[in-house]
């Protein structure tokens, strides 16, 4: 089938009055790309517009109602039922003298400029490839100027030109598609990593790359190794990934969060500092493991002692109060190892009867389904 064949109709018919008006279509970035690799569809759908000036594209668009968001560089988003379009223009990129940052260029705009020149600028070749559509014809024709689909065959990240390097964000594009794809990066590639300068890499690319990633704990090992051995220059804010060696199976912040508060309330602080997490999460996850410790500080022998009187009696109410502690911030449980006081799928079924709870004081009415959890896993 063909890229489509999936679409809806009524977005084909769009973009075929489009064409009809003397605007050409080729599709770019990461849905042909995934659509070669994988035949999946992406609802993000990016197209270089050729033939029409801008402000006739606008023009249509908001005559069809949609509404159209400018962007720096002649970039146009459009919302249209589940699909996220952008519309810009062919352009090419003048490098900035001195300038690393993701913005290090002058953008030169050219409707007939070719797909080789147009896609120059683009970070690795598996990325430039780009699917010229014609939607009257239902007619699609791959444009691959530099071997990209060769190299997504080969399952190889190689960058396009030497340009590549002259974008600090472009290095945890590398990361993160190394992961998210398990391609190899490209030795030739790999050599000349010294050429980046991340000394002034933002803290919000940072983040979002790393989240982009879903494999957090590997992508800070991948990220501290290439700097090291490459002789890399980073932004200082970034010296806790560099010192700090992290469990390399973290998935997700919390993930990171639990390992980092592992090796100190410190350590925790920074990653809550850091992602911008609310300061909340880590007084919870604080609370929690001190009842845990705490909880996991009884034996069965002293817990079958503290049970021999009546409950009335029953001198550990700290104890009922970590464990009720313990259920309300479960979210922590699967971080931690089971322990047999803290079964909750043991004590959420235990059930009271009315007629006991009335006997006891209402504030400790709330602790009496672990005392009687606990009177019947020991009996």
């Amino acid at each position: 089938m063909t890229f489509l064949d999936h679409l809806p109709p009524e977005l084909i018919n769009l973009l075929k009055e489009l064409e009809l008006k003397g605007f050409a279509f080729c599709l770019v970035g990461g849905a042909p790309r995934d659509f070669l690799l994988s035949k999946k569809i992406s609802k993000d759908l990016d197209f270089e517009v050729r033939g029409r000036p801008s402000s006739e594209l606008i023009s249509y668009l908001e005559y069809a109602g949609l509404k159209v968001q400018e962007l720096p560089y002649d970039i146009y988003r459009v919302k249209f039922k589940d699909f996220d379009l952008e519309f810009s223009s062919p352009r090419t990129e003048i490098q900035l003298p001195g300038n690393s940052s993701h913005h290090h260029f002058k953008a030169v705009l050219d409707k007939s400029l070719d797909y080789k020149d147009s896609f120059k600028r683009r970070d690795f070749t598996i990325n430039s490839i780009g699917l010229e559509i014609n939607f009257q014809e239902r007619r699609e024709v791959i444009k691959d100027p530099f071997g990209g689909v060769k190299d997504l065959e080969l399952k190889i990240l190689r960058e396009v030109s030497d340009y590549f390097y002259s974008d600090s964000v472009r290095f945890l594009r590398l990361i993160r598609f190394h992961l998210t794809l398990n391609f190899t990066i490209n030795m030739s590639l790999y050599k000349k990593l010294s050429l980046f300068d991340l000394s002034l890499l933002p803290d919000y690319h940072f983040k979002e790359e790393l989240r982009k990633s879903h494999k957090l704990g590997e992508f800070l090992y991948t990220f501290k190794k290439m700097v090291i051995e490459n002789k890399i220059n980073y932004n200082p804010n970034h010296q806790f990934f560099i010192d700090n060696d992290f469990n390399r199976n973290s998935l997700s912040l919390t993930d990171l969060l639990i390992d980092s508060f592992s090796k100190s309330k410190k350590h925790a602080e920074f990653v809550v500092t850091f992602f911008s997490l609310p300061e909340k999460i880590l007084k919870s996850l604080e609370s929690f493991n001190q009842s845990y410790l705490n909880v996991t500080s009884y034996n069965e022998e002293k817990v079958k002692a503290l049970l021999t009187d009546c409950f009335e009696n029953f001198n550990d109410i700290k104890l009922l109060k970590d464990l009720k502690n313990i259920e309300d911030k479960k979210e922590w449980l699967v971080y931690y190892h089971a322990h047999f006081l803290i079964n909750i799928d043991f004590w959420k079924d235990i059930k009271i009867d009315q007629n006991e709870l009335v006997k006891f004081p209402n504030e400790l009415r709330s602790y009496y389904r672990f005392y009687k959890a606990l009177n019947v896993k020991n009996s």
